[in-house]
């Protein structure tokens, strides 16, 4: 197991159960849920933990987890997916690089490219680490979403330290150098 891995299992330990969210979380419903499309819910039906689950399970590659915490592989990137149903909301993570050794331009430098060249996907830092991720409401998310979600993560931590890149785009519409 490598050290990447070793603390993304670490992170996915810790961020477990436990937050106020899922303290005041729905009851389910007595009745089975709509039989699901090969990944992901039906049409009109909101995405959840046991369809997330689903969609993960029909792509990804060594997948541990569920109910809310997934730990998987995906083209050789190690990722932590995590979801509330309550807060609606979902996470995809990738560990990317040690935070600490950065600087100030370095780190403002990552602000950047947040806004012009990570479109859905962005570096973030938590516990000391860079981290590419993808956030997005959880009822709201399609399978084609998340994988496209999670494209852009691999490629954030893929083209750390070169390109910095979630789709090789660069977004600034009208925006010169030096320009306001």
């Amino acid at each position: 197991m490598s050290n990447r891995f070793a603390l993304v299992t670490l992170v996915f330990l810790a961020v477990g159960p436990g937050s106020t969210a899922e303290e005041v979380q729905p009851e389910r419903p007595a009745e089975p849920p709509p039989a699901p499309r090969a990944s992901g819910p039906a049409p009109g039906v909101a995405m959840n933990n046991h369809y997330l689950d689903q969609t993960l399970r029909a792509f990804a590659e060594d997948i541990e987890g569920g109910e809310g915490r997934w730990l998987l592989t995906w083209y050789d990137v190690d990722m932590l997916v995590v979801s509330d149903e309550a807060a609606d909301r979902m996470r995809v993570m990738a560990l990317v690089d040690d935070a600490e050794a950065l600087d100030r331009d370095q780190l403002q430098f990552l602000l950047e490219v947040n806004f012009d060249r990570a479109l859905d996907a962005k570096y973030a830092i938590w516990q000391k680490q860079v981290w590419a991720t993808f956030v997005h409401p959880l009822s709201w998310l399609t399978a084609d979403e998340l994988k496209a979600g999670m494209r852009q993560v691999i490629s954030l931590n893929r083209t750390y330290g070169t390109e910095f890149s979630s789709t090789g785009m660069t977004f600034a519409p009208g925006l010169e150098e030096g320009g306001g």
